[in-house]
């Protein structure tokens, strides 16, 4: 295998093309960053499907349900805009720093100028769709399709329950035959 040596000229026009590159790159991000006076944009506090919500409402008596994430404990001024008229504190969830509302959405802009406001999103329903869910029974279980056998003890009714959620075989019309005998045609429990 032969090496060339590659001409001086060909080195320096390939090293001058890359800086100039480089160049035009960085002055190219300095100059966007130059139009916001030089800081980042705030991010927007506030989901997408309550800014849409806000751009079309018609009359100024709707009202949201809202999950608003606090970055700590609420200040003076938030305590003082959650116990206005209009404005219902639905549930609190310490270990999560948040809080379910129900508020005007007039209010909501207001609401998300706050420091201690992380993220203002809508309060919808959740829905487990997955392997897990399906393949462990909490789905059928969920649905009222799962339930012990009538007149099960107490423990028959634990040990079912343990069953369904970590997974074993227990299913809709398989576990009244197999509480009653088990392997060896005995009692299970």
């Amino acid at each position: 295998m032969t090496f060339r040596k590659t001409s001086r000229v060909a080195s320096l026009l390939a090293f001058f093309s890359l800086l100039a590159q480089l160049c035009a790159v960085t002055t190219a991000a300095g100059a966007a960053g130059t139009k916001t006076g030089g800081a980042a944009a705030p991010p927007d506090k506030i989901s997408h499907e309550i800014r849409e919500r806000l751009q079309r409402r018609t009359s100024s008596g709707q009202t949201a349900a809202v999950i608003l994430q606090l970055t700590g404990k609420p200040s003076g001024r938030l305590n003082a805009l959650l116990n206005r008229n209009g404005v219902h504190v639905r549930a609190h969830f310490d270990s999560f720093d948040s809080l379910a509302l129900e508020l005007p959405l007039e209010v909501i802009e207001e609401l998300a100028s706050f420091p201690e406001a992380r993220f203002v999103s809508t309060d919808a329903a959740v829905q487990s769709l997955g392997h897990v869910t399906a393949t462990t029974g909490t789905d059928a279980r969920n649905d009222g399709q799962l339930e012990p056998r009538a007149g099960a003890s107490k423990v028959e009714e634990i040990v079912f329950r343990a069953g369904v959620i970590f997974g074993d075989l227990y299913t809709r019309g398989d576990y009244a035959a197999r509480s009653k005998a088990g392997p060896a045609g005995g009692d299970r429990l």
